[in-house]
């Protein structure tokens, strides 16, 4: 899924990084993905990107979290266990970027020129108002993770299986 522009489209990405599994950015030409955590930007080589997905963006701020807002990942390691992370973005500098909405410290976090961008107001991704709220359940069947989203279906694909 498309999440923005940096001199080249950008996709919804997610990594694992320092036991959080941390939404962030996949940039076609580098071939890695970004993600926002303690301050910097992590270049991620072993990360998933969103696809096939019915979403939408719609505007937020603070720690306002729609209902039907979209579940990318999950707190750990060093950070509170098990809190969710939420995909968001934001303009920086012309650029629009994706990272993780974080509702503990009211703020999306964008990785950006090798820093980890703090912004108050952001787009947060949805799910239609019409299909039924739940997070993204993160269990595995194959090497190709699919979740279903009631009449969607969500296919998370690990890079190596990918072509944009």
């Amino acid at each position: 899924m498309i999440g923005g522009f940096e001199n080249e489209h950008i996709y919804v990405a997610r990594a694992y990084h320092n036991g959080s599994l941390c939404p962030g950015k996949y940039v076609k030409s580098t071939g890695k993905a970004y993600v926002p955590w303690g301050g910097n930007e992590h270049c991620k080589e072993d990360f998933e990107i969103l696809c096939g997905f019915n979403a939408k963006w719609v505007k937020t701020s603070s720690n306002y979290i729609p209902h039907n807002a979209i579940v990318g990942g999950r707190t750990g390691g060093y950070e509170i266990r098990g809190e969710p992370l939420y995909i968001g973005r934001a303009i920086i500098d012309g650029r629009l970027i994706c990272g993780k909405a974080y509702t503990r410290y009211n703020l999306c976090y964008l990785p950006y020129k090798g820093k980890e961008i703090e912004v108050p107001s952001y787009e947060i991704l949805v799910s239609p108002d019409d299909e039924i709220q739940q997070a993204l359940p993160f269990t595995t069947n194959s090497s190709i993770r699919t979740y279903i989203r009631s009449n969607t279906t969500v296919t998370i694909a690990p890079r190596s299986q990918y072509r944009i």
